[in-house]
């Protein structure tokens, strides 16, 4: 029979353990706090349970707790290990729960901080950010990961998807690569809603039979040479700017971020580093001679070698292309000039594809000349950029060779 009872239960003050039956007991602290502790056996071990404390937990609501104890027993069951487990599961359970109510635009904002460790400029981390802001977070941005589907996806892309074919392709390139990231760190389950193969290829036109995607305008090589004379009147450091970026076939930040401790000139050679590089890894630069003698005209103001109106910043971002929109050339692009020169080489010389595209920085796609092809074939190249810049300045030559007539 029970030997505990509500008034005996307030009686008690001893320090002690009061058993009440059934493997219950009441301890009584040196403090005189009160709480109820399940004793048991199990393989050869004494165990004690607390159940609670006895202002909280009712001598009944004790008693219920005891038998639920008893019954686990009964089947194998180590109250305790069940209770720790039962613990385990719901934390695991609400944390799952709390990683599931991340809002799609929390997960797009810590993919753009990490991936923008991988980005060589600004320009990359603004598209992201504007496009997100503009086209998907008035839709979806608000709403945790796990509940978007393709039909959020197809109502956020479609109003622009023949309109702005290939700005709504890169935003649904972004929408896929937030859900990867977010999957990844445990937001959402499941297939990825925004996939095109297998998924939004069946809900929207392909994107490449509503619109081909444009390259970069560029310059006709045929006209190269005499733009080259207009652009060396150009008494502005933009100019000289652009003057190099064509000599070297360079990417625009490639040229706006150079320093001066990046080129050795006696040698005819401008090492870029890794971090600066598009592809992440150091560019050698084969210099002709022309490009030499115009590195060397210019006036050493900044460890830049083309820096801007501000004391530490480069040439703005834009100069090169406002200033051919002053020369009359706003129908063509910086960028193009890479182009340009790609053509000439193809068209134009003996020097052959594998030769240019190293003086480019890009990577072979073919895997097997790839690893073959190890060298930048840096002296090969200095070949080819002298006589790209000979045929920079042919326009000036014909011109020299009328005059002299």
């Amino acid at each position: 029979m029970p030997s505990l009872s509500a008034k005996k239960i307030k009686s008690l003050h001893k320090a002690g353990l009061y058993a009440d039956g059934h493997n219950l007991y009441l301890r009584v602290g040196c403090n005189q706090k009160k709480s109820w502790v399940f004793r048991y056996m199990r393989l050869q071990k004494r165990h004690d349970m607390g159940l609670g404390p006895a202002d909280v937990l009712s001598l009944a609501e004790a008693r219920i707790q005891a038998s639920v104890q008893r019954k686990l027993l009964l089947n194998n069951i180590d109250p305790i290990e069940y209770r720790r487990k039962a613990v385990s599961e719901q934390c695991q359970l609400e944390s799952q729960r709390r990683l599931e109510s991340v809002i799609f635009r929390d997960c797009a904002q810590q993919l753009i901080a990490t991936k923008s460790a991988e980005w060589t400029n600004d320009k990359s981390l603004k598209q992201w950010e504007s496009t997100l802001e503009r086209y998907v977070y008035p839709h979806f941005g608000s709403r945790p990961l796990i509940d978007i589907n393709q039909e959020h996806i197809v109502d956020c892309l479609r109003p622009i998807w023949n309109k702005k074919t290939e700005t709504a392709t890169r935003v649904r390139q972004r929408i896929e690569a937030v859900w990867d990231y977010g999957k990844a760190k445990g937001y959402c389950r499941g297939d990825n809603p925004a996939m095109w193969r297998g998924g939004l290829e069946f809900l929207l036109p392909n994107p490449s039979k509503i619109k081909k995607f444009s390259h970069h305008a560029a310059l006709p090589y045929e006209q190269l040479p005499e733009f080259m004379t207009m652009l060396r009147k150009q008494p502005v450091l933009s100019a000289r700017a652009l003057e190099l970026l064509i000599l070297t076939a360079c990417r625009t930040d490639e040229i706006r971020h150079a320093t001066w401790g990046e080129f050795d000139l006696d040698r005819s050679l401008w090492v870029i580093p890794a971090e600066r590089m598009k592809a992440r890894t150091e560019h050698r630069v084969a210099l002709g001679e022309t490009a030499v003698s115009l590195l060397r005209s210019l006036p050493v103001l900044d460890n830049l070698v083309f820096p801007g109106s501000k004391v530490g910043k480069p040439l703005s971002n834009g100069a090169m292309s406002q200033l051919l929109k002053r020369m009359g050339f706003g129908h063509v692009t910086v960028h193009g000039f890479r182009s340009t020169f790609r053509d000439w080489v193809a068209e134009q010389t003996t020097f052959s594809g594998r030769l240019a595209e190293p003086a480019l920085a890009h990577k072979l796609t073919n895997a097997t000349e790839a690893a073959y092809q190890r060298r930048d074939m840096i002296e090969k190249r200095f070949e080819m950029m002298n006589a790209w810049a000979d045929y920079c300045d042919s326009f000036n030559q014909v011109i020299k060779m009328r005059l002299a007539r």
